[in-house]
């Protein structure tokens, strides 16, 4: 999605990917607060830049890629060239998925 706008892929990071854990529980019980998962991870250390943290449950990761880029918050972050690393954790389930992924600039 991102070199489709001129941007350079991210990495993965394999910190984000286990900070990503937890809140994917969060998400599942439906007690996720956007705003603490991403103080979560400047405590964790990822304070050289912005940082991010988008969730969702969809019938695929097409689906949640497709609905991130439809709501103008995640899309802004989606998108943002301050983001170089990014860490996922999913859930697959029989009817699809839960996914909580972090973005971070290093």
């Amino acid at each position: 999605v991102r070199q489709a706008f001129s941007l350079p892929g991210l990495s993965i990071d394999s910190t984000l990917s286990t900070l990503a854990d937890w809140p994917l529980e969060q998400v599942v019980g439906g007690t996720w607060v956007r705003e603490d998962g991403e103080k979560r991870l400047l405590a964790a250390g990822f304070v050289g830049g912005p940082v991010a943290q988008l969730a969702c449950s969809e019938a695929s990761v097409p689906h949640c890629v497709d609905g991130w880029l439809r709501k103008p918050r995640d899309r802004a972050r989606m998108l943002d060239p301050g983001f170089r690393v990014c860490g996922v954790a999913v859930q697959v389930r029989t009817d699809g998925i839960t996914a909580v992924l972090n973005l971070a600039s290093d």
